[in-house]
């Protein structure tokens, strides 16, 4: 019987390091997306993750509810990605896209491509705690309350950004999809 999340926080927070392995292969796609959503490229959201993991790993002994591991990381995620874009210079704000799989198909890979280029637009024209609420909520599924916590903010006000954000981004990438012809 495979380990449920609880007992391998636990299993991390006793120093297990194979534990903490899974846990860095279950949470390392949203943490890249969060670190992304607040400093706009790769290879900086893929270091401020790294730096995240090893504060976590330094950090488990303080965590005392396990099964609040997910908040818990977001917000060290948050933290260290909000320090880094504090530490950078102003010309390091120009964005990359962050590419997350490799396709067979060129033409596939483009379409996904401009695809995803879009919605990263205008995922970045929603202010920064927006746009942490979206991928809190659609990357790690976290609730408004959890959202609220690592975010500083009411889940009420969590609610309400996530409903302007769909909103928004429905206004900004619908007239793109609806010109396309679908086969």
């Amino acid at each position: 019987m495979d380990p449920t999340p609880r007992e391998i926080v636990l299993r991390s927070v006793r120093r297990d390091p194979v534990a903490f392995a899974s846990l860095i292969r279950s949470h390392e796609r949203s943490a890249l997306a969060l670190a992304f959503a607040i400093l706009g490229d790769a290879p900086s959201a893929g270091d401020a993750v790294q730096e995240s993991f090893i504060k976590a790993w330094q950090r488990l002994p303080e965590l005392k509810e396990p099964d609040r591991f997910v908040p818990w990381f977001a917000q060290i995620v948050r933290n260290t990605a909000l320090d880094a874009r504090r530490r950078r210079p102003a010309a390091a704000e120009e964005l990359d896209t962050l590419s997350l799989g490799f396709h067979h198909n060129p033409t596939a890979a483009l379409e996904e491509s401009e695809t995803r280029d879009r919605i990263d637009t205008a995922l970045r024209q929603l202010d920064e705690i927006t746009r942490s609420a979206v991928v809190l909520r659609y990357y790690d599924n976290l609730s408004s309350r959890a959202i609220g916590a690592i975010l500083e903010i009411s889940p009420a006000a969590v609610d309400t950004r996530l409903s302007r954000a769909r909103d928004e981004l429905r206004q900004k990438l619908a007239p793109e999809f609806n010109q396309r012809e679908i086969p």
